[in-house]
């Protein structure tokens, strides 16, 4: 009777430790899973961010408020990389067309044409867009740019990946390009000229009816 006592007594012994046994087992997994999550949530987070080439903010990055078809684009975009990147394109969803335009003399005055071979962001430095100067040219605009509103612009690299920056549309006054200001002045000129020329004709006109009067009251 003893023995059967003992060994039902270390029989439940038994049988509690291992039921402690498969308890503490099957907390283990969880503790696991706990320290796993808080070890993923201490680890930094990668953000798009990390693997840019390029930075720029809306402070830096700004375009011309317009309601006309086509408008510019300046600021500062900087390389974040150790070897120079070259920007060869440009896209935005409020132009038909965008290019990548210089200012270059010509017989004295300036003039504004699309650049070859791109963009050059020097290598852990900065590309500078300035009036007078390099800058992008949104053409066939499909909207009125107002001051305040954001414009997302992509650039493509010659290696053929992309990159977007975002430009603040700002009113500086209505002041236009150098060469803007020449393309109104010729336009002003050659309007200018037709009018003289039209008038001139009418001056001539008016002589010549005055000559004929004469001449008819001298016979």
């Amino acid at each position: 009777m003893k023995n059967t006592t003992w060994t039902l007594s270390a029989l439940a012994a038994a049988a509690t430790l291992t039921l402690t046994s498969c308890a503490d087992a099957g907390t283990e997994p969880e503790e696991s899973e706990t320290e796993a999550e808080t070890t993923q949530s201490e680890a930094p987070q990668a953000e798009s961010g990390d693997n840019a080439l390029i930075q720029s903010s809306q402070d830096d990055v700004w375009a011309r408020a317009t309601d006309s078809e086509m408008t510019s684009v300046f600021g500062t975009i900087e390389n974040l990389t150790d070897e120079d990147l070259t920007v060869v394109a440009a896209s935005s969803e409020v132009a038909g067309i965008t290019e990548l335009h210089e200012i270059v003399e010509e017989d004295g005055q300036q003039v504004m044409q699309e650049i070859d071979g791109g963009f050059t962001i020097p290598a852990s430095g900065a590309l500078e867009l300035e009036t007078g100067g390099d800058h992008l040219m949104l053409m066939d605009l499909q909207q009125e740019l107002l001051p305040g509103e954001v414009l997302e612009i992509s650039l493509e690299f010659e290696d053929g990946t992309q990159e977007s920056i975002e430009a603040m549309v700002r009113d500086d006054g209505g002041q236009d390009e150098p060469y803007e200001h020449g393309d109104e002045m010729e336009g002003m000129d050659h309007g200018d000229e037709m009018d003289h020329s039209e008038d001139m004709d009418e001056m001539d006109h008016d002589a010549a009816e005055a000559d004929h009067d004469s001449d008819d009251h001298e016979h």
